[in-house]
């Protein structure tokens, strides 16, 4: 367990050890001990590591990037600990991704990626100063918003492992993380997968083989050129409902959402958008219960509304856009 302030040891480790967890070794980050930890080892046993980044400074978030840049143990990052039921949640949270791990890891011995970047089509292009696409990139026409609270990264790790590179395809994640950790983030995604990852904090163009990070809170608009920007009224309340409406109402049959854990009741009504528009709505194992109202859509496409593991829908996904260029048609 690695913490940012030495109080958030015993809040964290208290509730942990009542529900039967073992803490193999609990440290504050700080430039010293990083470095004897990296050392010596101290976590060698841990099979997870659980980072707290409440009160975080500058010093420590960099020792968090070169942490997450070399760690291949899965770590769930905690940023808050207020609500009443915050200490099972953490404990679901863990006992869930311990089980996700062995089960991609199964799933990336069997899996084999056979996609290539698809006619026309590039992938990590740059985006130009102004927010315009550069002349290469081509801009996405289909766009999954993914969403996740507590233990979101390591979701997102276990999808983007699983993902096909070079599919024609952008990706809005939005993860319950405070503004001055996204860079953690960032760092964190980057090291499973070839899309570009970027921040938004200034306009940029929806391009094909993007990964766009916003931050908690958040809302954001897009424009008919395929612009995303943040809305100026941010912070909103209900901000997986509203981007899921703009997603919807934008791109129709060709929005996608992914839920990997909940946060309340925030983006039920806009699921249930994103499936009348024609889109899709994915949910990974476990968070079912949180969306029991959303009813499958009663048509001829059996596969807009599927329930499975990160790995798993990943895979889904890669192959509706291979489907692509196979026949030339859009799934």
């Amino acid at each position: 367990m690695l913490v940012c302030r030495p109080e958030a040891i015993s809040r964290l480790s208290d509730p942990l050890t009542a529900r039967g967890w073992v803490i193999a070794h609990s440290a504050v980050l700080a430039d010293e001990q990083a470095q004897s930890i990296a050392g010596a080892g101290l976590f060698e046993t841990a099979s997870v590591l659980v980072v707290d980044l409440d009160g975080a400074d500058n010093s420590q978030l960099q020792h968090l990037n070169e942490l997450v840049s070399v760690e291949e143990r899965p770590i769930l990052f905690n940023d808050s600990s207020h609500d009443a039921d915050w200490s099972q949640h953490l404990h679901q949270k863990l006992v869930g991704l311990l089980g996700a791990v062995e089960q991609s890891d199964v799933v990336a011995e069997d899996h084999v990626v056979t996609a290539s970047i698809s006619d026309g089509g590039l992938i990590n292009e740059p985006v130009t100063t102004d927010g315009q696409a550069s002349a290469a990139a081509k801009v996405s026409e289909h766009v999954w918003l993914l969403s996740g609270s507590l233990g979101g990264p390591e979701s997102l790790r276990d999808f983007f492992r699983a993902l096909s590179p070079g599919l024609p395809v952008s990706f809005i994640v939005m993860q319950r993380i405070a503004r001055e950790h996204i860079d953690v983030l960032e760092n964190h995604v980057k090291q499973f997968t070839d899309y570009a990852v970027t921040v938004l904090k200034s306009p940029m163009v929806l391009t094909e083989g993007s990964i766009i990070l916003v931050t908690d809170g958040s809302c954001f608009s897009i424009g008919s050129d395929n612009s995303i920007a943040l809305d100026s009224a941010s912070p909103c309340e209900q901000a997986l409902n509203e981007m899921m409406s703009v997603l919807a109402k934008r791109y129709g049959r060709n929005a996608g959402a992914i839920i990997f854990s909940a946060i309340g009741e925030d983006g039920v009504d806009g699921c249930e958008q994103i499936l009348a528009s024609g889109g899709r709505v994915w949910l990974q194992e476990g968070v079912a219960g949180y969306f029991a109202k959303l009813q499958p859509p009663q048509d001829d496409d059996s596969h807009r509304f599927e329930v499975a593991t990160a790995a798993h829908l990943a895979q889904r996904l890669s192959g509706l856009y291979q489907q692509k260029s196979t026949n030339g048609d859009m799934p």
